[in-house]
């Protein structure tokens, strides 16, 4: 987190995203210039079903991870401040081809030119 300067550029490839991720890093992210995040074959757009329009027939989670009640609590505001993040400072692509990236990287380009990145698996 310290590496994630005010005004700097990032890039992530990673399968995995969430709302809470966001608001662990709030304030670090709210400050940054912009993001270019590759999702990995992200398993939730399979279970996407554009038929159900009902705002209660969606939920954001992963029922592969347990989220603590205090999380829930606050899932909306979170949701509302994440999804306002996206639309102003980040560029998501997806890679549809299954089994194809693995890894993860992190790539940051700070204001002063430094750059730092990580790259590898936590799998």
């Amino acid at each position: 987190m310290e590496n994630i300067k005010p005004q700097s550029n990032l890039a992530v490839v990673s399968a995995y995203f969430t709302i809470y991720a966001y608001n662990r890093l709030k304030n670090e992210l709210d400050d940054i210039n912009h993001l270019d995040f590759l999702f990995g074959e992200p398993t939730f757009i399979k279970s996407l079903d554009p038929t159900k329009t009902n705002k209660r027939d969606f939920k954001i989670e992963d029922d592969k991870i347990v989220i603590p009640i205090e999380n829930r609590l606050t899932q909306k505001a979170v949701a509302k401040d994440c999804s306002q993040w996206i639309r102003q400072k980040v560029d998501i692509k997806s890679m549809v081809k299954p089994n194809f990236l693995h890894g993860k990287m992190y790539h940051i380009t700070q204001q002063s030119g430094v750059e730092k990145a990580i790259v590898g698996s936590s799998n």
